[in-house]
């Protein structure tokens, strides 16, 4: 049977407010969110951020509820760390999806949006959006039609594509494509 044996391990001390770390793809970073939305960007080894950002915390502000708030990291086609964030929150019947997208910057550390926050209405709690090269998507409910939003985060000038892929189930012989701006 083959064993594992971490070559290095180190605790950081974090504050009960962190809701999630996650470590940048060169392993020498961390990347923190507190649950108010603020970002820390911290050299792993150091007890001190390099970095604090308040540009989600005051989106999170913005929306004015949080059921829940989450961020994932993923690498671009150019190898760039991207953080994709996201708010839930809970409206009367219907349920709000809040997103963004970042680039994590080491070598000159700190956080730049690409992608501006983009709000989806649903009729329930999906799965967090997806960050994949260049792209954005997600996928919800509304009006009993499954819809996906697919984004590029480096060129703002192109349109989003929105997919109407039907009612309860994919229909891969039958689908709507439109190139509009998503509300």
């Amino acid at each position: 049977m083959n064993e594992i044996n971490p070559q290095k391990v180190q605790s950081m001390s974090c504050d009960s407010l962190v809701v999630q770390a996650q470590i940048v793809h060169s392993g020498q970073w961390v990347v923190i969110l507190y649950g108010d939305g603020t970002l820390h960007l911290r050299e792993i080894g150091c007890n001190i951020s390099s970095v604090v950002d308040g540009t989600f915390k005051a989106i999170v502000d913005d929306v004015g509820g949080n059921d829940g708030i989450n961020m994932s990291l993923s690498l671009s086609d150019c190898h760039e760390t991207l953080l994709s964030l996201t708010i839930f929150c809970s409206r009367d019947v219907f349920y709000s999806t809040v997103s963004t997208v970042y680039r994590v910057d080491t070598s000159d550390p700190g956080f730049y949006m690409l992608m501006p926050p983009k709000t989806k209405s649903h009729e329930r709690y999906e799965g967090s959006p997806v960050v994949a090269g260049r792209l954005w998507a997600f996928a919800w409910w509304q009006s009993s039609r499954r819809l996906v939003a697919i984004v590029n985060i480096f060129d703002n000038q192109k349109p989003d594509v929105l997919m109407d892929i039907g009612a309860f189930k994919f229909q891969a012989s039958r689908f709507r494509l439109t190139t509009s701006a998503i509300t």
